[in-house]
């Protein structure tokens, strides 16, 4: 009678690879994406959509204040600022008209920039065009507190444009709404003229 030789070390070996085989980490084709990298690569198409949104210096949006003062003539006149557009907003030209039909100095004032803007625009090649919509009569009615300002910013904002202002608190508004702006500074020897000069309760309708 034969006797059964086992081979114990050799059945240990077969579990001790089995067991290898069934903890062992499975390799997949790619790395899956944890919270951490989610969240950067949406930072990244982000940070790509913000430079798509970078305002152009080179096109301008003008209000009111600084047409009066005649800077951006001046400017462009002394080789200070190189434009490739002008874009007036229909608020501001509304402000002028009412105020020449008034007689008053400084609608007559900021017409005449305009006209010197465009008369630059042909000689040197930029553009000047209107854009945006004309003040509606509880917007004029309320242009003290803002109701003007905030057009002439949205028409910068729809435009990706930098606003070109003399007015210290527009600046400071459109910085806290993110609009890009350029803050003139006039001479000292200058009156300042602020939005309520431009509307009041006989000019409720331009």
């Amino acid at each position: 009678m034969k006797k059964t030789v086992r081979r114990p070390a050799r059945t240990a070996q077969l579990k001790s690879a089995s067991r290898k085989t069934r903890t062992a980490p499975r390799k997949t084709a790619g790395k899956r994406r944890g919270p951490q990298t989610v969240n950067q690569h949406r930072g990244k198409e982000k940070s790509i959509m913000k430079k798509r949104r970078t305002p152009n210096t080179d096109r301008l949006v003008p209000d009111t204040s600084v047409l009066i003062e005649g800077a951006l003539s001046q400017e462009i006149e002394h080789n200070n600022l190189t434009i490739k557009e002008i874009i007036v907003p229909e608020a501001v030209l509304a402000e002028l008209e009412s105020q020449a039909n008034r007689r008053k100095e400084i609608g007559y004032l900021g017409l005449d920039e305009i006209e010197r803007l465009k008369r630059l625009a042909d000689a040197q090649g930029f553009t000047v065009r209107f854009a945006g919509g004309r003040p509606a009569e509880f917007e004029i009615k309320y242009a003290k507190s803002g109701e003007i300002d905030r057009l002439i910013r949205q028409v910068a904002e729809d435009e990706n444009a930098v606003l070109y202002t003399a007015d210290v608190v527009q600046s400071k508004v459109a910085r806290a709404k993110g609009v890009p702006v350029i803050l003139y500074h006039r001479g000292r020897d200058k009156p300042h003229m602020d939005i309520e000069d431009f509307f009041d309760e006989t000019t409720m309708s331009v």
